[in-house]
């Protein structure tokens, strides 16, 4: 069957206004060969602009990302910012860029755009770090960021990520005014106009951020936790050189920056994993780029045992999360979960913060643990959650010091999302990655100690908890709202012979709006069940909330799959029970009611 006239047009028009003869090409032999999949793929539906920016699958087309759909996306961002302008300040533009395929030429695509526009942009001279692009909008003042990345998705990614003014992520309803600019740009027949670098330099218009940026931010960040050598006393530097660290930065843009943060701090016994140092957006050695991947951290894990390193840490190829390893009570190195690793450091935090309590704030989202919640209320501070994304978690930390003049201690999210300073609001696994090496070596000193020992005595204090994920994979075609309908129209009373004791359908909240900042949680697809016995339901809602086991039930956005999170009774020890063993039951114990679930909803 011949090509629709419709698709053929859409594909010669498209090919018209490409700038990348080799897409271009591509896309011609698709029309020749009259490839009718291949061009639904490409031209079906237009990639999306949302709160994450763009991201998805090199390729042809609009629903790909490629040059051409990069230059609409910030053309339609440029006028914008043009539109959004006080009318005596000019708009300018961070930009940054990482290790995959195409994110240099993107990055220039994006550079020359701006500056066609008359728009003035500040360009990272080479590859570096989402948090560096999130830290230069802020610390800079621009009015936007962007930041060329796909984070930790296999390498046939790419995305555009998007920042404000004051440095946090885009979120509605800003998403949704680029949104239409971009549609505007996409529906004429010219492509946008777009200068060369150079062309962009001769008129002023670029500038390049330089390794100082990265100076400036590695000093900012050993000041805010008083960790230069030259702030360090003898017996911390000593403590220091005695713990030895196994890093990588699995094939990302990390390393730099990791390993001048550790020998500033005086970390004098670290290695990094040779073949994952360098980026490499073919991620040679691992099979998915993600820390919490199985298999992901196998060669840090084998250099931690060859070096006999205290404790093992990756960062994802942007180097905007982390994950760390330690070793156990029988010397093995052992993961700690997303989850564990956010309720060490929010303790730590605590533990550092020197400001009244009473102001102090610590985020997490609605679907990481409640130790952070619980660690609070023991500490006196406050604590707030937010929906999913550090564009919700960057958001809220800034308002809560900017607009109300809070103290903001910590952000995570289950997701190994860690944003332990302000000065950048969006999850920092540098930054993040210096904190943990520092109370490592703290705990090392203090008779051998590990991040497990003092999540032990975490646990032993203010309640033991396990955590974990299930995903249901549907069908093809299968919508997980169609699940969450299905759930909706029968709920369960009862589920493993426990009660159903509180249901919590986020459905029902009030929508967003981005006027208001009562710390209220907006309206979501999520469920959220609290499990327990028939006496429970005499126990006050914060109780049920921060004690009873939970299940939280959420559909994907992107993929046909819901996700279910599951966390257990927080339970204190009693007399006689073994910590192992009681970390076991719970875990027994959750498990029966996560099968259960994901039995509902299939």
């Amino acid at each position: 069957m011949p090509l629709s006239p419709e698709l053929y047009s859409q594909a010669q028009q498209w090919i018209d206004k490409d700038p990348d003869q080799a897409t271009a090409e591509k896309l011609q032999g698709f029309l020749k060969d009259e490839d009718e999949a291949a061009l639904q793929q490409a031209f079906g539906e237009r990639l999306a602009f949302g709160t994450a920016g763009l991201r998805g699958l090199l390729g042809v087309g609009p629903g790909n990302m490629n040059r051409l759909l990069i230059r609409e996306a910030t053309a339609g961002l440029g006028r914008f910012l043009l539109d959004k302008r006080p009318s005596s300040k000019e708009p300018s533009v961070v930009i940054a860029y990482d290790g995959r395929h195409g994110s240099k030429d993107f990055a220039t695509d994006a550079t020359g755009v701006l500056t066609a526009l008359g728009i003035p942009v500040r360009l990272y001279q080479s590859e570096a770090p989402t948090p560096l692009g999130a830290f230069a909008v802020k610390e800079l003042g621009t009015a936007a960021g962007i930041v060329v990345t796909a984070s930790h998705n296999p390498p046939q990614y790419n995305g555009y990520k998007v920042y404000q003014a004051g440095g946090t992520q885009i979120n509605t309803p800003v998403d949704g005014q680029i949104a239409a600019q971009i549609g505007e740009v996409a529906a004429s027949s010219k492509a946008p106009d777009c200068l060369s670098l150079e062309e962009a330099k001769q008129k002023g218009l670029l500038s390049y951020l330089t390794p100082s940026m990265l100076q400036t931010y590695t000093d900012k960040v050993l000041e805010y936790f008083s960790a230069s050598t030259s702030s360090a006393s003898s017996e911390q530097l000593k403590q220091r050189d005695a713990l030895r660290i196994a890093y990588t930065p699995l094939h990302g843009v990390g390393a730099p920056i990791a390993e001048l943060l550790f020998k500033s701090a005086g970390f004098s016994n670290t290695w990094t994993v040779p073949e994952q140092r360098s980026p490499d957006p073919d991620f040679s050695t691992v099979k998915f780029p993600n820390p919490e991947e199985e298999g992901a951290m196998d060669l840090v894990h084998a250099l931690a045992d060859d070096k006999e390193a205290h404790i093992a840490i990756a960062n994802d190829p942007d180097a905007d999360r982390l994950s760390v390893s330690a070793r156990t009570r029988d010397g093995k190195i052992k993961q700690l979960t997303g989850d564990q690793i956010g309720t060490i450091l929010g303790d730590e935090l605590m533990r550092r913060a020197k400001c009244d309590k009473a102001s102090n704030w610590s985020l997490s989202t609605i679907v990481s643990s409640r130790m952070l919640a619980r660690l609070a209320q023991l500490d006196g501070s406050k604590h707030r959650e937010t929906l999913t994304g550090f564009k919700w978690l960057g958001g809220e930390a800034r308002r809560l010091i900017v607009e109300q003049g809070q103290n903001f201690l910590f952000a995570y999210e289950e997701a190994l999302g860690y944003m332990v300073s302000p000065l950048v609001w969006d999850k920092d696994g540098l930054s993040a990655l210096l904190l943990l090496s520092l109370l490592a070596a703290d705990l090392h000193a203090a008779g051998g100690q590990t991040l497990w020992t003092r999540l032990e005595e975490i646990h032993r204090r203010t309640g033991l908890s396990v955590t974990f994920p299930r995903t249901i994979r549907l069908a093809p075609g299968a919508s997980g709202s169609a699940i969450m309908k299905k759930l909706r129209a029968n709920l369960p009373s009862t589920l493993a012979g426990q009660q159903i004791v509180l249901v919590d359908d986020l459905l029902t909240h009030p929508p967003y709006d981005a006027s208001k900042s009562d710390g209220g949680i907006p309206k979501n697809d999520v469920i959220r069940f609290y499990i327990g016995q028939k006496s429970d339901e005499a126990l006050s809602k914060e109780e049920i909330k921060l004690t009873l086991p939970r299940i939280i039930i959420r559909p994907s956005g992107t993929e046909p799959k819901v996700k279910i999170y599951c966390e257990s009774r927080i339970e204190t020890l009693k007399e006689g029970e073994q910590y192992d063993e009681k970390m076991e039951k719970l875990r027994r114990e959750l498990e029966i009611l996560a099968d259960g679930f994901v039995e509902l909803c299939q």
